[in-house]
């Protein structure tokens, strides 16, 4: 072999074995923060608290704003322990969160997140950046579904609003109504590339073509007849956006196009039920619990501690603490446990008027969101610019 082929070769293997051992030494520090970080423990509410007051700022970042209240509240019930909350999307997060891991700064110990698009268990959690902690005393009390991968909080559900003092009933009863003329520039969601609110229902509205395509022949009395094989799901979205579909930031944009205090505004918007919340500040908001084929898709809230978290002991209090201690009955759960979100404990009753079970809803298909994600982007981006 040429002397200088040789030379290369030799010079390559020990990069790879350079990079093997770094890969490695990475492996073993986590390895050691996962033992010392005991998640399997069953400290008691003393024992934790005792060991988090040698410890520093507790730092969460949140997709919600309710957190700040729990954060409140947290360091009411715990003197002497404070709490950083950091608002973001969740794009923002995931990207927050690997920067941290890369540069061992490990800011960020827990994380308030949805998974609508399979980011925990398809990125976070198999790369070490993100741990389940389930209080030892409240694994038999948790509901069931969506994955057992992560921490629920609380189950949320994008669904339809519209504003009520407008409308003396229910507008609609089947989504493909919205592609009509009667609707035009009168429909609102977040930007579905960067919202999970409006991604994960329009990537349920594409996987479950047989339910699109029943709820179109029911609607408009005729079979789908696909143009260049459009699949039904994808031909609704297509025809909402050609209908004049307005794309906004946030859903408070959302909030404020429909239901704006003292409007009166035929405006209907995809939201997050627990959105009714804003009722009490004088939104005339109400959403449509019952649409063909579904009226919504339930996306988890969860809760996960931070690989190589600093603050782990402050960490699992806090966990406890929103999820309202070992009765469920701690203030911590409170802002929560509202009209239109659903507890993810199974011995709470939560502020809903209306069971989940009873609802015309189907829970997220994370997985398939999660693989299909890329090619949706194209598809939109080829329709909406």
């Amino acid at each position: 072999m040429n002397k200088k082929i040789s030379i290369f070769f030799v010079l390559l293997l020990c990069l790879a074995c350079f990079a093997a051992c770094g890969k490695r030494a990475s492996d073993s520090e986590m390895a050691n923060w996962e033992k010392k970080a005991s998640l399997e423990g069953e400290q008691s509410i003393e024992e934790l608290y005792e060991a988090a007051k040698g410890e520093g700022v507790l730092n969460v970042y949140t997709v919600s704003s309710r957190v700040f209240d729990v954060a409140e509240s947290f360091q009411k019930q715990y003197p002497g322990l404070l709490v950083e909350v950091t608002y973001c999307r969740a794009e923002e997060m995931i990207e927050k969160i690997k920067q941290n891991h890369d540069n061992k700064t490990y800011d960020c110990d827990l994380l308030f997140i949805t998974n609508g698009d399979g980011s925990i268990t398809q990125d976070l959690i198999p790369n070490s950046l993100a741990y389940k902690y389930v209080p030892y005393d409240m694994k038999d009390k948790l509901r069931s579904g969506g994955s057992d991968e992560y921490l629920s909080v609380l189950l949320e559900v994008p669904l339809l609003t519209y504003n009520e003092d407008y409308y003396d009933e229910v507008p609609i009863a089947n989504w493909w109504e919205l592609t009509e003329e009667k609707w035009r520039d009168k429909v609102y969601i977040t930007n579905p590339t960067k919202s999970m609110i409006s991604y994960t229902l329009f990537s349920m509205f594409i996987e479950n073509e047989d339910k699109m395509l029943e709820s179109y022949e029911s609607h408009f009395g005729e079979k789908y007849e696909a143009i260049d094989n459009e699949a039904a799901g994808k031909a609704f979205i297509r025809m909402l956006i050609e209908n004049g579909l307005n794309v906004v930031n946030d859903s408070d944009d959302v909030a404020n196009a429909v239901a704006a205090p003292g409007s009166k505004s035929p405006a209907v918007g995809v939201l997050n039920a627990s959105k009714l919340r804003l009722r009490d500040q004088g939104y005339p908001m109400q959403v449509c619990y019952e649409l063909a084929p579904f009226a919504g898709v339930i996306n988890p809230a969860n809760i996960m501690i931070a690989g190589g978290a600093s603050n782990i002991n402050s960490a699992k209090l806090f966990i406890r603490w929103i999820l309202g201690e070992e009765d469920g009955n701690g203030d911590g759960y409170k802002p929560f446990l509202q009209e239109g979100a659903w507890p993810s404990r199974l011995d709470v009753e939560g502020g809903a008027s209306r069971k989940l079970e009873n609802m015309n809803v189907i829970y997220t298909d994370e997985k398939y969101s999660s693989q299909n994600r890329d090619s949706f982007l194209e598809f939109w981006n080829k329709f909406y610019n």
